[in-house]
């Protein structure tokens, strides 16, 4: 009888251990981290279109001395994921979209690009929806908003 019951013991605890330990000791590896972030910015990298909570669409021209200079396709698009901030082709249309809203700059923009927006030799005037913007790196971006980046040649 007592042979039964330290077997009875020995059964319980053995299906404790593995039904509250066993994915604790062989379970599966933890998702990787779903807010990765953008090579060297702090723009989350997010893995597709799916559960967005926010996506819009303003709009990005660049000129030097007046030439029409098209905006990259695939800016910030890698085979893993896409940042918060990129472009799918050449029209200047910037896709913002992600998990949780939260504000957009221009300079998220530049930096998922790496480009800085000064240039040697030129001068420099950004127009958001046709106004100067004398702030630019801090512009806010909006849908549908039409920033306009102007280089000029020095003189």
């Amino acid at each position: 009888m007592l042979m039964k019951n330290i077997f009875l013991i020995i059964a319980v605890i053995a299906i404790g251990v593995l039904l509250f330990g066993w994915n604790r000791f062989f379970g599966s590896e933890p998702e990787p981290d779903a807010f990765a972030y953008w090579q060297d910015t702090q723009i989350r990298c997010i893995p597709g279109h799916q559960n967005l909570e926010f996506h819009f669409h303003p709009l990005l021209a660049i000129t030097v001395d007046g030439a029409a200079e098209p905006v990259p396709a695939e800016i910030g698009i890698s085979p893993n994921c896409m940042a918060e901030v990129h472009t799918h082709d050449e029209s200047g249309t910037l896709h913002i979209e992600g998990l949780e809203t939260r504000d957009f700059y221009l300079k998220d923009f530049l930096a998922v690009w790496g480009r800085a927006i000064e240039r040697d030799g030129y001068t420099l005037t950004v127009l958001s929806n046709g106004n100067p913007v004398e702030d630019y790196a801090n512009l806010e971006l909006g849908d549908a908003q039409q920033v306009l980046i102007q280089y000029e040649t020095a003189k």
